[in-house]
């Protein structure tokens, strides 16, 4: 079974921050750790040896920036699963080493440094090289991005667990949770917010108020799904395409092809209740009379 990779690998901070650690954990590594004896291969003080594996590290962040921005870009359209993200880096890891082993046999010139290490060597030390000190901040922010994912999906779990528990309880300002059809958390609103969901295909369209203006969100779910978990709350199934929250139904019209509600907030369009809720919606409607509501049947 093909395994996509995580998501949060290719969101855009992720590879930001991939790119930024890996540049300095580098220069810092390879000042203090001196990989493979290196700076004894051209006899250079301190200072030329930081100046020269700084260029090296910004010359390799350039590079795997453009190739964290080409990933960003390709995964919009093309999901990547583990194994081409582990060629991808192989790839990195090959350009990278390829750079530094020019740069390595073109200082020993420039130096007139006499070497045994020949190309062959050369690119193999920094190969092997570029491996060590790119896998390990790699391997480190995996783990870390790993462990925020876990807290983030946790969070959220939580969030859920409450907001439900109000919503329950029943509470004025509590917080609408809507998961798709999956049981994923994908929206939530303060209930006073809501003013009606509506069926469309194999999606229901959120309705509610933000800042003053009417919005909508989309979620795949069903309107059945959505009614078994509100049951307890104010928002009532009306027709088959439709549930209402009660905290906002103005009047109850009788017109010739039916009962209609009229909402309290401009510019929301009646709604038509179905033969089948119409003796449910009046009974809640008039049991929710604490508001100067009016019911007009006539």
């Amino acid at each position: 079974m093909k395994k996509n990779l995580p998501k949060y690998l290719t969101e855009k901070d992720t590879l930001f921050k991939t790119i930024v650690f890996t540049a300095i954990f580098s220069l810092i590594f390879i000042n203090l750790y001196l990989p493979f004896s290196s700076k004894s291969w051209y006899g250079v003080s301190d200072f030329t040896f930081l100046i020269g594996t700084t260029v090296l590290v910004i010359t390799g962040a350039i590079v795997l920036g453009f190739s964290r921005v080409l990933m960003f870009y390709f995964v919009k359209k093309h999901p990547i699963i583990l194994w081409q993200y582990a060629l991808w880096i192989t790839i990195e890891v090959l350009v990278i080493s390829s750079i530094f082993s020019f740069y390595s046999w073109k200082a020993g010139q420039i130096l007139d440094v006499e070497s045994e290490r020949n190309l062959y060597e050369i690119c193999k030390t920094s190969f092997l090289n570029t491996l060590l000190i790119m896998m390990l901040p790699y391997t480190v922010l995996w783990l870390y991005f790993s462990l925020q994912d876990k807290k983030n999906r946790l969070q959220k779990i939580e969030e859920m667990y409450g907001a439900e528990k109000n919503v329950d309880k029943g509470e004025k300002n509590s917080i609408i949770a809507f998961r798709d059809e999956k049981g994923v958390l994908r929206f939530s609103v303060v209930s006073e917010n809501l003013i009606y969901l509506e069926s469309a295909d194999n999606y229901v369209v959120i309705v509610y108020i933000n800042k003053g203006v009417l919005s909508k969100f989309m979620i795949r779910n069903s309107l059945k799904r959505i009614e078994e978990s509100l049951a307890n709350t104010k928002i009532k199934r009306c027709h088959r395409s439709y549930m209402v929250n009660f905290e906002h139904i103005k009047i109850l019209r009788r017109e010739k092809d039916g009962i209609h509600i009229e909402f309290n907030i401009p510019n929301v369009p009646q709604i038509h209740i179905s033969k089948t809720y119409t003796d449910e919606i009046t009974e809640w409607f008039l049991s929710y009379s604490d508001r100067n509501n009016e019911l007009i049947v006539s």
